[in-house]
């Protein structure tokens, strides 16, 4: 099941899009008096007997894309074997049609199902014993004046390991209304009236509903603050996107379950899950998959390699297996309860109060919960506007966040090559002679690093060239585009007093410093300017390809944090905590609209990063080295529209060197970064005591 999940988030990465092929629906013939056909995946899943697991509508069993021999289908029953899906049909339906067959999903052994479709009690049709990878089995079943219909998924007599069964494009074609086998009566007309309307209750209170798109709707709950990722946002909604995907104009759950109130320390926003219901997303995360039944935090984090949500990239936007996503607009602090709180007076019976704990785990496991809800806390706000994204697919789901968030960035076809950044120490000449080496090397390379030593200042930075270690700017980008190279240039925000903007920016930021130097207000469209133009004139018409954006995170939970403090206040009427969320999107937004007014278009790095970033050109990076984090951290920020690019530096051995280079070549931007390496990786394999490369056989020190 990892192994489809990390795909699946690899092509959201990657292109922004899931192809997700169907096999066509089955056309059922043309009767006077048919209904609409009844789509089994939209009942009532009460009657669904299985042993293990629990049954998906329109998914495996285990969560994918239902899938048979290669073949997606968008709609079905994913389950078990052995399992039998009971319908009381009344005589009311004539056919029932599905494809049928053993998914695709990666399981310990190859599964054997046997389906078979009941009729009161006699046996109506049977398939020949399937195994995983046979192609579907097309059924078109005869149920007229059948009263009870049983879909039976058996184990083949040999076990049920890896029996996953599923009963795709499943349908009935109805006579008669057949209301009663919808979940609560519930059908598909009648919940398209209902699902999309707030209850008297909430009127009441002067909540607000509005379509924003195909799609998506937003909920307005209470007064929103005037400072969230929407109102900072920095493109428009793609509207023309929403015209490839699937048509959906019903709400995902109703709106009328959605609860909200304000509490002491912000608000609460309350959302409903089904029982069987697994929820992904949050923005980058290093340790954790699938969030179900976990707190999500969405804080900006220096450390990201924690359980809790914490990152680079929190993102308060989350994607469920039923097929929707939903954004909460806030740069607070926002903690997600993703399933695992219950209210007094709820699931009683639950608790065990008999056994004795023998283990802390044992004592402070996770009991199960009757009802599950999704919990929103957000700090401070009074009010917030809640987005629901339709599916009917996890990846459209996600399509549709991406579209809303103004689409994905379109990088320029050298920002695709690989990129190298060379140590922090070098002057002007040694870096030319790097760049050399690689090119009389013929090692393939398009983009050229410097960090943080091209600078006369920097912690904090002066965003001035070092007169000392780089002589002729002009002059050394030039001599890298001689040779195919793009220049990219590390920084961060932080501005030191000898720096020409720094009178300029004083009163358009922050009112503590870092490291002695200004925090910008980017959400001020003035110190936007200051910033840009003076990038605009001193980098962009010199040469330099783009930019790397370092310390734009923080550090909630350090005893000694540098960055500045949640009380800090900003012109824009930003504070320190709304600030930690906005600033990396903003710092990427203010350097994107330098290069859109010179009609150049860039590609570059950054250290953190929030909601509605995917239009802008920038990729995400961390000072943390696991390997098998960086894999996650793919996965993850794809599910979130979030671009990371897992960055390769010293490795142990040669075998580490290549599983590295494979990893990053398969991420959105392929980098080699050795700012505190003399020699290129691959020639200087692992450290010594001092930090310091240790020199490859038969290779010379740059």
């Amino acid at each position: 099941m990892q192994n489809v999940k990390i795909v699946l988030a690899l092509a959201f990465t990657l292109f922004y899009q899931s192809m997700c092929t169907a096999a066509p629906i089955a056309t059922v013939t043309s009767h006077s008096g048919f209904a609409a056909p009844v789509w089994l995946d939209e009942l009532d899943f009460r009657t669904l007997k299985q042993g293990i697991l629990q049954p998906q509508r329109n998914r495996a069993v285990q969560g994918s894309i239902i899938s048979i021999n290669g073949i997606r289908y968008e709609r079905g029953i994913g389950m078990h074997a052995p399992s039998r899906f009971t319908l009381a049909v009344k005589k009311r339906a004539v056919s029932f049609e599905a494809e049928v067959g053993v998914d695709d999903e990666k399981k310990t052994l190859t599964g054997s199902v046997q389906f078979i479709v009941m009729g009161d009690g006699r046996e109506l049709w049977r398939s020949p014993v399937m195994n995983t990878g046979d192609p579907a089995q097309h059924i078109s079943v005869d149920i007229k004046g059948v009263t009870e219909l049983e879909l039976v998924s058996g184990d083949a007599g040999d076990g049920n390991d890896s029996d996953h069964a599923d009963w795709a494009n499943a349908k009935l074609s109805t006579i008669a209304p057949v209301d009663d086998l919808y979940p609560g009566g519930m059908t598909p007309a009648t919940r398209s009236k209902l699902w999309n309307l707030l209850s008297p209750q909430q009127k009441a209170k002067g909540y607000k509903m509005e379509t924003i798109a195909p799609g998506v709707w937003r909920l307005r709950f209470g007064t929103p603050e005037k400072i969230t990722p929407v109102s900072m946002r920095s493109e428009p909604i793609k509207v023309d996107g929403f015209t490839q995907l699937p048509a959906s104009n019903v709400m995902p759950f109703p709106t009328a379950d959605v609860g909200f109130r304000p509490t002491g320390r912000g608000c609460l926003v309350d959302l409903p899950m089904e029982s069987n219901e697994q929820v992904f997303g949050f923005g980058m995360n290093f340790k954790v998959l699938n969030a179900t039944g976990m707190r999500r935090a969405m804080r900006v984090t220096d450390a990201p390699e924690t359980e809790m949500g914490d990152s680079h990239a929190p993102v308060p936007f989350y994607v469920s297996t039923r097929g929707y996503g939903v954004f909460i607009d806030t740069a607070r602090w926002a903690q997600f309860y993703c399933g695992n709180l219950q209210l007094v007076g709820n699931n009683t019976g639950n608790a065990d109060s008999h056994g004795i704990a023998t283990s802390t785990e044992e004592l402070y496991k996770q009991r199960d919960i009757n009802e599950k809800r999704m919990t929103v806390d957000v700090p401070a706000a009074k009010g917030v506007d809640v987005y629901v994204f339709a599916g009917p697919t996890m990846a459209e789901a996600v399509q549709r966040y991406v579209l809303f968030s103004g689409g994905g960035c379109l990088p320029p076809l050298w920002g695709l090559g690989v990129w190298y950044r060379c140590s922090t120490e070098f002057k002007a000449p040694e870096a030319l002679k790097m760049a050399h080496q690689l090119r009389d090397s013929k090692i393939p390379c398009d983009v050229f690093g410097l960090e943080p030593g091209w600078q006369s200042q920097a912690y904090p930075c002066s965003f001035e060239w070092s007169k000392e270690r780089f002589p002729d700017p002009k002059e050394f980008a030039a001599e890298l585009s001689s040779l195919g190279l793009h220049l990219n240039l590390w920084e961060h925000a932080f501005t030191h007093p000898s720096s020409p903007i720094y009178t300029a920016l004083k009163s358009h930021s922050g009112d503590y410093s870092v490291w002695g130097g200004l925090v910008p207000d980017f959400a001020d469209p003035k110190a936007r300017t200051i910033f840009g133009d003076h990038h605009g004139t001193t980098f962009v018409k010199q040469g330099v390809s783009g930019f790397k954006l370092d310390e734009c995170d923080n550090q909630p939970l350090a005893p000694k944090p540098w960055s500045w403090p949640e009380v800090t206040a900003f012109p824009s009427g930003a504070d320190g905590e709304q600030m930690h969320s906005l600033l990396p999107v903003l710092y990427q937004r203010t350097l994107t609209d330098v290069y859109k007014r010179n009609n150049i278009r860039t590609y570059g790095q950054v250290r953190a990063t929030h909601a509605l970033a995917a239009p802008l050109p920038f990729v995400l990076y961390s000072d943390a080295y696991d390997h098998r984090s960086y894999v996650r951290g793919i996965v993850t920020c794809g599910l979130s529209g979030t671009l990371w690019q897992p960055e390769v530096r010293d490795c142990d051995s040669v075998e580490e060197l290549y599983r590295r280079l494979q990893t990053a070549v398969c991420s959105p931007q392929t980098l080699v970064n050795a700012w505190y390496l003399r020699n290129f990786p691959w020639r200087q394999i692992h450290k010594d005591e001092n930090n310091r490369g240790v020199m490859m056989p038969g290779y010379e020190k740059v």
